[in-house]
């Protein structure tokens, strides 16, 4: 078990290290939604609709990934 005392770790530090991890995992599949599920183009109108279209988007792209690998399988 790890612990994370104040004198080994600084809260701040940790939390700014683990964000910044997320950020460069997650930078490179949104760049590949917006650019091939046309993310970058809202027509949807305030947040409701920019979650709506990203979560449209997210859906496309994993369903892309679903069907990639259905079709390995049944050829």
């Amino acid at each position: 078990m790890v612990s994370h005392d104040k004198s080994s770790h600084d809260s701040k530090t940790l939390d700014r290290a683990i964000a910044h991890g997320n950020s460069n995992r997650t930078k490179p599949i949104l760049r590949h939604l917006k650019s091939d599920f046309r993310l970058s183009r809202n027509r949807l109108k305030g947040q409701i609709g920019d979650e709506i279209n990203v979560l449209m988007a997210a859906c496309a792209w994993i369903l892309k990934k679903w069907l990639a690998i259905a079709d390995i399988f049944l050829l």
